[in-house]
């Protein structure tokens, strides 16, 4: 809703009473005493909320699922943020206390930049580890009471308000008696842009009805509405600056008409129309309407008018337009019942001063002029006074904890960001088998013309060729036939890592069933909880596809180790340097000179497709970095809260990937243009080389450089393979051990409390059987946990949707690349740990304690983290 402030040339200060509030009524002198003007300024009414401790919420919440020690460096921040919440509250009082709004418009900035990160670090409803509150507001039209779990609701109600006071503030400065029409318009600009963004915001929203103040049309019509006032500041500041700036007076007052002219069309329909009074609102908007259109044709006419008396020509124009002017504000004598006595006081005066002038501007035509007045005016032009103002870096700026709050993560948004990082993975699969594929073809048809061995033969020379020694310096620079071999320790380490955990997961599933069987014989009938064995068939199921996809990458790891065997002495001769690759060379049976034209023009061509080469592998590696700083955690937030489209977001996201695999595609196809450009120059070479002394030795000494070149990135590419597909499934199985462990937890503290009551009932003895606490993580549950469980049959576990590894590793297709599992102090290492960082660093993990298994998620239990993920 809105107070109406109004603006006019009387000489004392009227107050009278709208449906809504007070309507104050400002004295204002005009500088040109040929103009008399009228504004009803509209300043909108926030919107009311209901006190709400968040605070302790918050606290009970971190406290509960990630520890005191998370909660100890956001305390303070959180106590502020309550503290400014509670402030907010208090807007209402403040609407004319200048001062006042302008620190509540601070304070509102804050709140919504810590609001942004607290949203993105919580989860909201009644989901187990969420924060369980409803959001209060109240309809500033209709006072209608919305009730919400949504924490967007809450951050569009606040830049609501914040919109509102910077309307209010502009309306004050506007009012006042001093020249703040530069500081008014850009209030109103402001206000403008949030009512812009929180239309955008809801319109991507699938959530229940927020009410007027949210529809489309409000937001709409309030943007035209400030728009229209920022307009009118700005006509104002040109009047008082420029007072004979006619024309663009003149442009000004019409856009401040089309701009009221809009926002009236708007609220003349359902369901603005039925929240607010026809009788005042909806009128006031046409008053401003045809008040300003009036305005720009009574400056048109006084532009006319200064120009006949400069020219002597022009008076009739000058007619034409003060009675366009005259025309409209007569249209406005029938709003006398919509409108309050004191504005059709101001009209009269306004109208009897333009009738004055019509009059005037007649006779002056008669006496001395006699043009013909033309049928109508020439139709003025509008001119807009500025775009809406964004305060986006203002909602943004950092705060004391915001750190803090950046590794508090939802799971709902972990579980996105694993599923765009899925699809992701899909792409990245495609595009190494892409390059790949390429890369084969490339050697068969080299392979098939004894390229490059040949041309190197037919050289003479007796130095290494500088293409071929920079394939070996490349090897070199990847470690070497000795990082081939710490590679397949790190591929056996993270394989056989996996194969514990596996086997640990099986067995604690084994022994929960055991157990339970246990206690349904000692206590019989009375032991009336689902058996383990109902509840553990989907895990084992998980555990067995695991164990599958293991078993295909330890084949290939074996194959990838029988080739490194086969072609260990090949591999051999790229230990030595240049110089020794050199001396090894077979003398060459004929003389050395200059290559042939054909040969020549070979090296040419080979020299490109290995340039080609290397700006694909270029592109892959390119890919993978920019994985590795593709931070999609904001947007993920985004769909979370429903703020934006979960298929637009990833779409936008995905299309950085998608460009550089049609780069891949583009460089895949001029590579086959060479090929075809080599086959040509290979028919003239073969002529030549069958006129020249074959030297066969010299062939098969550069053909087993080339073939141990080729046999070392091919081993070595499989090898990171398998290292990345042991990581991304030692991830999964980390996720799976937790899932393991809260349902074993959970199925414990069933047990113990189905054992509290059956021994108060006197229904049997344990003996000597003590309830077995499943080792490993989460071994000493605390016992705040158990308010997430209800009575011992209404719990049964729910499995999480299983999650898989992505890429075909073990059936011929490149798995994707993925962090490395953290290792254990004493173990393998993994060397390609510096090329390809863990994204989300942990705690170093310690060595587990004599006779666990050496998996490398172990962790010595400390209150484990359910919902809020630590990044």
């Amino acid at each position: 809703s809105f107070f109406f402030f109004f603006n006019d040339t009387a000489t004392t200060e009227i107050y009278t009473r709208s449906i809504v509030g007070s309507v104050r009524c400002v004295q204002e002198t005009g500088i040109n005493a040929e103009y008399m003007g009228l504004i009803i300024m509209l300043s909108l009414t926030t919107k009311q909320s209901e006190k709400l401790e968040l605070y302790s919420l918050l606290r009970k919440n971190v406290e509960e699922t990630s520890g005191p020690q998370m909660w100890a460096p956001i305390d303070i921040p959180v106590k502020h943020f309550q503290d400014l919440r509670d402030s907010l509250l208090q807007i209402a009082m403040f609407r004319n206390d200048m001062a006042s709004m302008e620190n509540l418009i601070g304070s509102a900035k804050t709140y919504i930049s810590m609001w942004n990160a607290i949203s993105q670090s919580f989860t909201f409803g009644k989901e187990r580890g969420s924060i369980d509150v409803k959001f209060i507001w109240y309809d500033s039209y209709t006072r209608e009471k919305k009730v919400t779990t949504s924490p967007v609701t809450e951050r569009l109600a606040t830049l609501y308000n914040l919109a509102v006071m910077h309307s209010q503030i502009g309306a004050n400065l506007a009012m006042s008696v001093e020249d703040k029409f530069k500081e008014a318009a850009d209030s109103f600009l402001k206000a403008a842009w949030i009512f812009e963004k929180i239309k955008l915001e809801t319109g991507n929203l699938k959530t229940p009805d927020f009410g007027i103040d949210f529809s489309e049309q409000n937001l709409l019509m309030c943007t035209y509405i400030m728009k229209a006032q920022a307009q009118y500041c700005a006509f104002e500041k040109v009047k008082r600056k420029k007072p004979d700036g006619y024309q663009l007076l003149s442009k000004l007052a019409m856009q401040a008409s089309v701009l009221y002219g809009k926002a009236y069309s708007i609220a003349s329909t359902p369901p603005v129309c039925k929240s607010a009074d026809p009788k005042n609102f909806i009128a006031i908007l046409q008053f401003n309407e045809y008040t300003f259109i009036a305005q720009a044709y009574n400056w048109m006419s006084l532009y006319w008018e200064k120009f006949a008396e400069d020219k002597g020509e022009g008076m009739g124009n000058a007619l034409v337009n003060i009675r366009k002017a005259c025309e409209y504000l007569n249209i406005l004598r029938n709003m006398e019942k919509q409108l309050s006595p004191a504005v059709m006081t101001i009209y009269k005066d306004l109208i009897t001063h333009y009738c004055d002038k019509r009059n005037y501007l007649e006779g002056q035509n008669n006496k001395i002029y006699h043009e013909t007045v033309p049928a109508k005016p020439e139709e003025i032009e509008c001119q807009s006074f500025g775009s809406p103002i964004s305060i986006e870096t203002e909602l943004s700026k950092p705060f004391e904890g915001q750190e803090v709050f950046a590794k508090l993560v939802p799971p709902a948004v972990m579980v996105l960001e694993e599923e765009y990082k899925t699809e992701i993975a899909s792409i990245m699969s495609l595009g190494y088998q892409k390059v790949q594929e390429c890369d084969h073809k490339e050697r068969e048809f080299l392979a098939s013309h004894n390229l490059p061995s040949c041309l190197h033969a037919v050289s003479g020379e007796q130095v290494l060729p500088e293409d071929l020694w920079e394939k070996v310096k490349l090897c070199k620079e990847k470690g070497g036939v000795k990082s081939l071999e710490q590679m397949i320790n790190g591929v056996n380490g993270l394989s056989e890592n996996n194969t514990g955990l596996i086997e640990m997961l099986r067995k604690q599933l084994r022994e929960e069933e055991e157990e339970d069987a246990s206690m349904r014989t000692n206590y019989g009938p009375a032991w009336n909880r689902l058996p383990s064995a109902n509840l553990t068939p989907q895990m084992k199921k998980q555990l067995d596809y695991f164990t599958e996809k293991l078993n295909q990458g330890k084949k290939t790891d074996v194959a990838t180790q029988e080739k490194l065997n086969i072609k260990k002495e090949y591999l051999n001769m790229l230990e030595s340097d240049k110089q020794g690759l050199s001396a090894g060379i077979p003398k060459s049976q004929r003389a050395q000179g200059e290559l042939s034209p054909s040969a020549a023009r070979l090296t040419e061509l080979l020299k490109a497709l290995s340039d080609m080469k290397k700006e694909s592998e270029g592109l892959a590696e390119r890919m993978m970095k920019t994985l590795e700083s593709d931070s999609v955690t904001n947007a993920m937030c985004q769909i979370h809260q429903k703020i934006k489209d979960k298929k637009a977001v990833f779409e936008e996201l995905k299309e950085k990937y998608v460009k550089i695999m049609q780069e891949m595609d583009t460089k895949a196809k001029e590579r086959e243009k060479i090929w075809a450009q080599v086959a040509e120059a290979m028919v003239q070479f073969d002529q030549e080389k069958s006129s020249m002394m074959q030297d066969t030795a010299r062939i098969q000494y550069f053909n087993s450089i080339d073939e141990a070149c080729n046999a070392f990135n091919e081993i070595h590419m499989g090898l990171q393979q398998g290292g990345h597909f042991h990581s991304q499934l030692g991830g999964l199985l980390q996720k799976q051990l937790q899932s393991i462990n809260d349902f074993v937890m959970s199925r414990t503290m069933e047990k113990n409390d189905l054992v509290n009551q059956l021994s108060g009932q006197n229904f049997g003895q344990l003996g000597n059987q003590q309830p077995r606490v499943p080792q490993g993580p989460g071994s000493q549950y605390q016992a705040v946990e158990s308010q997430y469980y209800g009575a011992p049959q209404q719990r049964p576990y729910q499995q999480p949707p299983p999650q898989y590894p992505q890429g075909q590793y073990g059936q011929g297709y490149p798995a994707p690349r993925g962090p490395p599992q953290y290792q254990q102090p004493g173990q393998y290492s993994d060397p390609y740990a510096q090329q390809y960082p863990q994204q989300r660093a942990g705690p170093t993990q310690p060595r587990p304690p004599p006779g666990y298994p050496q998996y490398p998620g172990y962790r010595p239990y400390q209150k484990q983290p359910k919902q809020i993920i630590i990044v």
